[in-house]
């Protein structure tokens, strides 16, 4: 594990269950976490590293709602086989799906998402 990663994703963790105004260094750890999309990797690795250092209802619901749709959103052909193997191998990942919300769409891609247990949200295509 990345120390930087970890160190990144105890941070973002921590902002997220912030109640009231944030700081500006508050706020930086969530700006960095999406930054991230840039480097589909590196998004996909904080991801992983953070989902057991999310202990609270609100860090781990916006791990889900954000990094990792995000991540779904962006590069969801390119990582879904990697998801789907995560999401046999760990419980607790697997229920990070319900705060993910993806388009609506008849494709397989998505289809294996909503499988998974994402919300579809929009008309399908």
């Amino acid at each position: 594990m990345s120390s930087d990663l970890r160190d990144l994703a105890i941070a973002w963790a921590a902002s997220q269950d912030l109640q009231g105004e944030r700081s500006d260094d508050q706020w930086l750890p969530i700006f960095d976490v999406h930054d991230l999309v840039l480097n589909a990797e590196r998004l996909w690795e904080f991801v992983v590293v953070a989902e057991p250092l999310c202990q609270s209802d609100a860090s781990f619901s916006m791990l889900g709602a954000s990094p990792l749709e995000d991540l779904i959103q962006e590069h969801g052909a390119e990582f879904v086989e990697r998801i789907e193997r995560k999401a046999k191998e760990s419980l607790r990942f697997s229920q990070l799906f319900q705060h993910v919300w993806v388009p609506a769409s008849p494709d397989p891609v998505t289809q294996r998402y909503l499988a998974l247990g994402c919300i579809a949200v929009g008309p399908a295509a």
